[in-house]
């Protein structure tokens, strides 16, 4: 349940290759001048979708989801602010949420899914299985939706190089239809237009974090913004089901 995206490199190459000939017994010397074959420009598509495929082939990861300037309703009645934890493919995640509950108690959620099955634990150790845990799984997983709606992105476009955490990272931003982050929101609108960005790694072609800035209904703040930092590829995580 899980998955997707990854980026790609860019590069500037004007290279000249001087070769000198000389003639056994004359003194003119021929000069020849080879120019090397420019390196192609990748484009921002193009960089999306080596992002996505990169994404798409790792069997792990570890995430951070955080909230400017408002949340997103989950399950329970959870308001998350942000979310950390870890996704194993094909169908296991588990993560601690943070956030509020409709009496405006802040809370700390920890969430177990394995294959359809989600289990909460928000007080003591009692988990409790969530009859829709498809749904409340795909909100929480990073991968689902968000991912593609970013690599799906309108007018994309690059927009600067940037080190994350020790990374140099291309930054490539677009236009998202909140209608396609319903798997983020499930009262996403379609029609609502959204930035969304994407820094890629440029050596490994990882994605390494995700940003959606405005609100994806009427009902969210103008200024709302949600980041999805991820790390950790491909690191052996064991997640089984609560006991």
């Amino acid at each position: 349940m899980c998955g997707r995206v990854l980026g790609a490199l860019i590069v500037l190459s004007v290279v000249a290759l001087l070769g000198v000939g000389c003639g056994s017994k004359k003194k003119n010397q021929a000069v020849v001048a080879r120019t090397a074959s420019p390196t192609p420009v990748v484009t921002p598509q193009e960089l999306l979708d080596t992002a996505k495929a990169t994404l798409n082939a790792d069997r792990a990861f570890h995430f951070v989801l955080t909230h400017e300037n408002g949340t997103t309703p989950i399950a329970e009645g959870i308001n998350m602010r942000q979310a950390e934890g870890d996704i194993v493919k094909p169908d296991r995640f588990k993560a601690t949420v943070q956030g509020t509950i409709l009496a405006g108690q802040t809370v700390n959620v920890k969430v177990i899914n394995v294959g359809d099955k989600v289990w909460l634990n928000i007080f003591g150790n009692t988990w409790t299985p969530l009859p829709n845990g498809v749904g409340a799984a795909q909100i929480l997983d990073p991968s689902n939706g968000v991912l593609k709606a970013v690599s799906g992105a309108k007018n994309p476009r690059i927009v600067t190089q940037e080190t994350i955490n020790g990374v140099a990272t291309t930054e490539v931003a677009g236009t998202i239809d909140a209608g396609d982050l319903t798997a983020l929101d499930q009262q996403a609108q379609a029609g609502k237009m959204v930035q969304g960005k994407i820094w890629i790694g440029n050596a490994d072609h990882q994605v390494y974090r995700i940003r959606l800035e405005g609100p994806l209904n009427d009902q969210e703040p103008a200024n709302i913004a949600r980041q999805i930092d991820l790390s950790n590829f491909n690191e052996t995580v064991d997640i089984q089901p609560p006991s």
